[in-house]
């Protein structure tokens, strides 16, 4: 995996979408979507560290989709900063009260890398279980959906990480069941551990 931490940049706007991709991609791996959906589709076949969420969009509003990430288990941790072209103070509290970790007025500039750097140092502390949760939902779409070259990936980035003797046990039984192909038992299997949330016991360190 890359040692760079992945950005996901959601904006209906392509002239903002490449503006603040022009900005990150020398520091970080980015990745566009220009709606809520589109987004979505990535979170379900990427790691993100980071979403820039513009407020104002049709469909499914950034509101909206903060409102639906913070109710997932698997993205309730991953930092969102706002994208506004209206800093008033209604948007900015709504913002805020939303779950967001903070936000930058539109048109963006070099600001955008300063907040983006702060946030991330900011969430650190919960850089390990929110990884785990994002691998394990990625896990259990490339189960659901057959994609067997992503789900053998990710069993192989879990084999080799501790966490605890409870959630190193389901998921050594969840990666063998993914390498002989046995789909729906691993859904089984990564269910049960998100049920019981073993994985609320932090990484055992190397």
């Amino acid at each position: 995996m890359s040692e760079k931490k992945t950005i996901l940049i959601v904006d209906d706007d392509i002239v903002s979408l490449n503006a603040a991709r022009k900005i990150l991609e020398p520091t970080y791996d980015i990745s566009l979507a220009k709606s809520a959906s589109m987004a979505w589709n990535i979170l379900n076949s990427t790691l993100i560290d980071l979403i820039l969420l513009d407020v104002e969009m049709p469909m499914l509003s950034g509101l909206e989709f903060i409102s639906f990430l913070r109710n997932n288990a698997a993205f309730h941790h991953v930092p969102v900063v706002f994208l506004t072209s209206h800093g008033t103070q209604d948007i900015l509290k709504k913002a805020m009260y939303s779950g967001a970790d903070g936000f930058v007025v539109k048109p963006v500039s070099e600001v955008l890398k300063e907040k983006v750097k702060a946030t991330l140092e900011n969430t650190k502390p919960v850089t390990e279980r929110g990884i785990l949760l994002q691998k394990l939902h990625i896990l259990n779409i490339a189960c659901k959906t057959g994609k067997s070259v992503v789900a053998e990936k990710l069993a192989e980035e879990l084999k080799k990480v501790k966490y605890n003797v409870g959630t190193d046990k389901l998921l050594n039984v969840i990666c063998k069941e993914i390498f002989q192909l046995n789909y729906s038992f691993a859904i089984e299997k990564i269910d049960e551990l998100l049920k019981n949330k073993l994985f609320e016991v932090r990484k055992i360190d190397d």
